[in-house]
């Protein structure tokens, strides 16, 4: 298998990545949860996950 090859095997494959603005959020939202957040670096996965699922929760009114 040739380089080009490899590459083009993972053409039209979508990445759920989380972007500056979704960090922000979410960094913002563990902190209101009593979550320890570090202003700068990498996020913990329990974090994300724990965002994604609140977020998929329907929203009581």
């Amino acid at each position: 298998m040739s380089r080009n090859e490899a590459r083009s095997s993972t053409k039209g494959r979508v990445h759920r990545t989380v972007t500056d603005t979704n960090l922000a959020t979410i960094r913002a939202w563990a902190a209101s949860n009593g979550m320890t957040v570090s202003p700068r670096g990498r996020t913990k996965a329990e974090m994300l996950e724990a965002f994604r699922a609140a977020d998929s929760l329907p929203v009581r009114g």
